[in-house]
């Protein structure tokens, strides 16, 4: 560990030569002594000292240079030594996610606004994450959507806000979405009363966009069925609005959805008891449902 210091002094030393090489060896060094430092994570002004150091990598001409600086300081903003020092680049990590070339530099750049994320940070940078969803390569979405649904739900101080996160999620990148995401949304909002009509009023509105995914039916019709109650008193989303909406979606699913759509309609009927001749009716007039197993 002594030698540690006087190595990352020589690699930051001015170089002596301007061949390439030079550099390229002095860079090898110095990335190796902070690999060591971030291995012992036991000093933290060293450690912070290398966060400062690769912060300066970061906007390198060199695409394996901000990739390995990302890949570092992804390491760094887990230690509580220097998880401060991290957040410091937050700003430059998050051009690099907007503005950067190289795929593989971008995805460095998710990992470490990942890592980095905290309760203060979280809606700033799942916002960025969302944003960057909208336009990633669909050869990390999954992982991307994932990564945005944990932060989302770990560092929710309004789960207003998660519940708005989740349904954008799936917005965007319904494909995507795992069962367990959209799943866990319902069950955050059932174990959580002040949500709930928010929840029913928010699903409601996201199942009348011209074009939905079939996750978001599956969440509206879980919703709904549970707490459609709470919005109904509205005439705009009344029981039969509620229940002529989601039925106007069930034959484009699959029979997955089709069975919570089902199992939804008997919670709408003893929700309100009131509409349960022209379920029937829509349902006994239905010649697919009638015809299908």
């Amino acid at each position: 560990k002594e030698s540690l210091e006087p190595s990352l002094n020589r690699a930051t030393d001015p170089p002596k030569s301007k061949k390439i090489q030079h550099t390229n060896a002095k860079n090898a060094v110095l990335f190796e002594a902070i690999n060591l430092i971030i291995h012992y994570d036991s000093d933290a002004a060293l450690m912070v000292r290398s966060c400062n150091l690769l912060g300066g990598f970061l906007n390198s001409k060199e695409t394996n240079l901000r990739y390995l600086a990302l890949e570092s300081l992804t390491k760094l903003a887990v230690s509580d030594f220097s998880r401060k020092a991290v957040m410091k680049h937050q700003e430059t990590v998050v051009q690099a996610l907007k503005n950067e070339r190289d795929l593989s530099v971008r995805q460095r750049a998710v990992d470490l606004l990942y890592a980095m994320c905290d309760r203060e940070q979280a809606e700033e940078i799942v916002g960025e994450l969302l944003a960057y969803l909208e336009k990633a390569d669909y050869s990390i979405r999954e992982e991307l959507v994932l990564k945005i649904a944990i932060l989302a739900e770990k560092f929710a101080q309004d789960y207003k806000w998660y519940v708005d996160v989740v349904l954008n999620l799936i917005r965007i990148a319904g494909d995507y979405i795992a069962d367990e995401v959209w799943y866990r949304v319902t069950q955050i909002v059932i174990n959580r009363d002040d949500i709930q009509a928010y929840a029913a009023k928010t699903v409601f509105e996201a199942l009348q966009a011209p074009t939905c995914h079939e996750n978001m039916v599956k969440v509206g019709a879980y919703i709904l069925g549970e707490f459609g109650n709470l919005i109904a008193g509205d005439e705009r989303s009344g029981p039969i609005v509620q229940f002529k909406l989601l039925h106007s979606m069930f034959h484009l699913c699959s029979n997955q959805t089709k069975y919570i759509l089902l199992s939804t309609y008997i919670k709408l009927i003893n929700l309100f008891p009131e509409i349960k001749h022209d379920i029937e009716e829509v349902l006994g007039n239905d010649n697919q449902l009638r015809n299908s197993d």
